[in-house]
C-alpha cells in the first residue's frame, strides 16, 4: 500500500519534534511478535471517547505509541479508540424488572444491568482506516438507581480498558500496513545518530 503523505507528513513530523513528549473481537492476549524487532514510533494525532487520559497515558508509555498527542492537529496520521455499552437482550429484561422493584423499594434494591462493552483501535491515515482492533468485555452489575448517571467509568471498566494497552502496542510495531508506513515517512524524513541516541534515552 502507498500512501501519499509528503506535505501532510512534514507538519506531522515538525509538530511531534515541538511536542517532546514522546477486526476479530477478543479478549487481551499476550504476543512477542515485536519484543525484539526495532521499533519507530510514528507520529500520530490521538482522538478518543474514553473519558479521561488514563487510557492516553497508558499508551503514550509504550515503545511503538510514545508519540500520539492530542494537540497535533492537520496531521495525516490519527489513532482513535472508542468505547461503546450495548445492552445484552437478557439484560434489557433483567434491567427493567430489577428497575421496578427498586423503583417499589424507593431505591434500596439495586438495578442489575448486563451490558456488553466494545473497545476498538483504529489508525488512518488521510482517512482511510490502515489498522484495526477490537475487544470486548461482558459485565453484570447491580447498581443503585440513583447513582446509575454519575458520570464516572466503572473501575473494573477502566482496568480492562488499560490492560489493552501493551497489546496494541506489540500488534501496531508487528502490522504490516504499519510497517510500510514507517519506512515510507523514514524515506521522506531519514533520523540522524543523534535522534536514534535521543529515541533509546526516551
Amino acid at each position: 500500500m502507498k500512501f501519499i503523505l509528503i506535505m501532510a507528513l512534514s507538519f506531522a513530523f515538525y509538530s511531534a519534534s515541538a511536542d517532546d513528549a514522546q477486526p476479530p473481537t477478543t479478549e487481551p492476549t499476550a504476543t512477542d511478535a515485536a519484543i525484539d524487532k526495532p521499533v519507530f514510533a510514528l507520529p500520530m494525532r490521538y482522538v478518543s471517547s474514553v473519558s479521561g487520559d488514563e487510557l492516553f497515558d497508558a499508551l503514550k508509555k509504550t515503545n511503538g505509541l510514545s508519540k500520539i498527542s492530542k494537540e497535533l492537529y492537520g496531521s495525516p496520521i490519527v489513532m482513535r479508540s472508542t468505547l461503546e455499552k450495548f445492552s445484552t437482550a437478557g439484560g434489557s429484561a433483567s434491567t427493567a424488572f430489577s428497575a421496578m422493584l427498586a423503583g417499589g423499594s424507593l431505591g434500596i434494591l439495586p438495578v442489575v444491568t448486563n451490558n456488553d462493552f466494545i473497545l476498538r483501535y483504529d489508525i488512518l491515515v488521510n482517512s482511510e482506516i490502515i489498522f484495526e482492533k477490537a475487544y470486548i468485555k461482558n459485565m453484570t452489575d447491580a447498581v443503585n438507581m440513583f447513582a446509575q448517571n454519575s458520570g464516572k467509568m466503572d473501575p473494573e471498566i477502566l482496568e480492562w480498558v488499560l490492560s489493552t494497552a501493551p497489546e496494541i502496542n506489540q500488534l501496531v510495531n508487528s502490522d504490516e500496513n504499519i510497517e510500510k508506513l514507517v519506512k515510507e515517512y523514514l524515506y521522506y524524513f531519514p533520523i540522524d545518530e543523534e535522534t536514534k541516541k535521543q529515541d533509546k534515552k526516551d
